[in-house]
């Protein structure tokens, strides 16, 4: 990672925080990021200034009570990246992909 991202991760003994830009990935992104852990971690964000903090647990139930955060945290980016470009794919083909179920639920045969 390079020293600006690592800069935004701060890691401590029981928790992972990672500042991010809203006005770069949007709240939705992070939501949907952060939703993608939920299986194994908490997670909290909160806005601190300008930035939104994701704060990132292990769950106490888990088995595994001790996460690699390191290796978390490289999921955490790699996911935020991912759902940002699906978000951006989304707002590129939105209008193609409605014309296409438009016509295609026009030229079905709607009466049963």
């Amino acid at each position: 990672m390079s020293d600006v991202i690592e800069a935004d991760i701060k890691f401590s003994e029981d928790s992972i925080h990672i500042s991010l830009d809203e006005s770069v990935y949007g709240l939705s992104v992070i939501l949907k990021t952060s939703y993608s852990f939920t299986d194994k971690c908490y997670l909290l964000i909160s806005s601190v200034g300008p930035k939104l903090v994701v704060r990132i647990a292990p769950l106490e139930d888990s088995d595994e009570k001790k996460l690699d955060f390191k290796q978390v945290a490289k999921e955490f980016c790699n996911q935020l990246l991912e759902q940002k470009m699906r978000e951006q794919v989304l707002t590129e083909t939105g209008t193609i992909r409605e014309t296409i179920i438009t016509r295609a639920f026009l030229s079905g045969n709607l009466n049963m």
